[in-house]
């Protein structure tokens, strides 16, 4: 067995066990190649690559990898209570890694050499730094609940994702950035999904249940408008995307950062444009239905928001002779149920066509809105 004290090396090829104490210092220039047990107490600096065929054994050891040229890391399963990125490039693990206590993200890109590979993030994990200089080139899993943050992004673009105040059983919950968006389908109320690029979801472990969903705005998306710009999901890259809304937007269509409206469900998200530019920071009211559509909620009219009051609410829709078909006193049953075609004059579903909707209430903030708008009825 080796005992290594505080020292430099160009490189270390070992098949003894290793031993690096509590307060020891390791700095290797070069490689770290251990087929023996290597037990990590101190602190170890690897600029080159690191191959490990036995257990790697540490509860507080710190490993940096500084290297300023692109660097492998080979071993079965690893846990690894401290982990920092420094010196630039890609820093790709072949196999499962867990952060149990701290992943720094200085310079360089924490990277899964393919999909079956997982970084993840143990519960109380803290990460700190990321940036478009350094942040996980691939999916990142995170444990816990609460707001989650994912400081990911793909070929040296900066695309964080967050989950807002997540709730389930113990989830361990991942999300990656890719492009393009192969099969951008706009569905009913869009005006376009964008192509450039998509999030995807995936739930490793636990139960999750549906949370409001927020990701970058980056310049490459050539937006120009912030108020029309939504977060919209589908089930499938190969279905259309629906529209989950706008409830707020941070900083500019050059560089943003916008949070969904409604949660979300499904795994794949994109952004996209809406038809009509509503408050969506407010509220959001989609601009079509389809009785015949196969997602529920593009089959009704509902009133999406978090800050309209529950009393002085009315919501009306008009025929294009001006006559009343539809109306609702009640915002939690246009949250919940909304107008689904039918005339309450008649009991029949309208026909396709245009008719004109009109919606008074009062925000929780006191503040009152008269909002005028269409909706188009598709057969």
């Amino acid at each position: 067995m080796f005992i290594w004290s505080t020292m430099a090396k160009a490189q270390i090829y070992s098949q003894a066990p290793i031993t690096v104490s509590a307060n020891t210092r390791v700095a290797l220039s070069g490689s770290l190649s251990s087929h023996d047990s290597l037990y990590n107490e101190g602190d170890i600096f690897i600029a080159g690559n690191w191959e490990n065929t036995s257990a790697y054994v540490s509860s507080l050891g710190k490993i940096f990898l500084d290297g300023a040229q692109p660097q492998t890391v080979t071993s079965a399963p690893l846990d690894i209570y401290y982990l920092q990125i420094d010196g630039g490039d890609l820093k790709t693990f072949t196999d499962d890694v867990t952060i149990t206590g701290e992943l720094r993200l200085n310079d360089g890109y924490l990277t899964p050499a393919d999909t079956t590979v997982k970084i993840v993030m143990a519960a109380d994990t803290e990460i700190r730094g990321g940036s478009s200089a350094s942040f996980v080139n691939g999916m990142l899993y995170l444990t816990g609940m609460g707001s989650l943050y994912f400081p990911i992004g793909r070929d040296g673009i900066y695309l964080p994702a967050e989950l807002v105040d997540v709730r389930g059983g113990t989830p361990v919950v991942g999300f990656e950035a890719n492009h393009p968006n192969p099969n951008p389908l706009a569905g009913i109320g869009l005006a376009s999904i964008s192509a450039v690029r998509y999030w995807r979801r995936d739930l490793l472990s636990g139960t999750y249940d549906p949370a409001k969903v927020a990701f970058t705005v980056h310049n490459d998306e050539n937006f120009t408008d912030e108020n029309n710009v939504v977060v919209t999901e589908a089930e499938t890259l190969n279905g259309g995307f629906r529209s989950l809304g706008q409830y707020d937007f941070y900083g500019s269509v050059m560089d943003g950062f916008i949070t969904s409206l409604k949660d979300g469900e499904v795994n794949f998200y994109a952004l996209g444009l809406v038809n009509d530019i509503a408050d969506q920071t407010a509220y959001y009211i989609p601009s079509a239905l389809s009785p015949r559509a196969p997602d529920p909620e593009d089959a009704v009219i509902k009133v999406y928001s978090s800050d309209i009051r529950p009393d002085d609410f009315v919501f009306r829709v008009f025929n294009k002779r001006g006559e009343l078909i539809f109306e609702s006193l009640s915002y939690p049953d246009m949250a919940n149920d909304g107008w689904n075609g039918n005339n309450i004059r008649t009991s029949l579903m309208s026909e396709p066509g245009m008719y004109t909707y009109t919606m008074t209430c009062r925000f929780k903030n006191g503040n009152q809105i008269d909002k005028t708008g269409t909706i188009t009825l598709i057969q």
